[in-house]
């Protein structure tokens, strides 16, 4: 009771002068995660002798990245984790990077780890980004 006497107001005040200053807009690309998708080519990682979880640790290794999972749902609607993607990767914010960034180093660092010359990738890398509703720009990289 005393807590709420002497801050409880000052709280709330702050609270709704935050909402107020930092209201954002559904619209902004800057909110939605990227999505980076790898096209694995199977026969190289094979001839290559890379494991794709080699791999897929490394990108997870990046602040901002987890990988893409999906869930469904039993009987009694409880959600269960059904797969744990290791071609789909979301990329969010971090404290102290940007998501652009961060999806740069990324791609820098498996183009330097693994690239060999076009005839020999390991797969393609995707990066999706949501430019505004149902509308996406996508590049696409051969650095593996």
């Amino acid at each position: 009771m005393f807590f709420e006497k002497i801050f409880g107001k000052k709280i709330s005040e702050t609270a709704k002068e935050s909402e107020k200053n930092n209201i954002q807009n559904e619209d902004d690309d800057f909110l939605d995660p990227f999505l980076l998708i790898i096209e694995w080519n199977e026969n190289n990682l094979q001839l290559r002798g890379i494991l794709k979880s080699t791999i897929t640790n490394q990108i997870e290794g990046f602040l901002g990245v987890t990988p893409f999972r999906s869930y469904d749902s039993d009987h009694n609607g409880n959600l269960n984790l059904r797969i744990r993607s290791n071609s789909i990767f979301l990329i969010s914010d971090a404290h102290i990077i940007q998501k652009h960034q961060i999806a740069v180093n990324i791609i820098g660092h498996l183009n330097r780890t693994y690239f060999q010359g076009a005839n020999v990738t390991l797969g393609t890398v995707y990066l999706v980004r949501a430019t505004r509703k149902d509308v996406f720009e996508i590049s696409e990289y051969n650095v593996m």
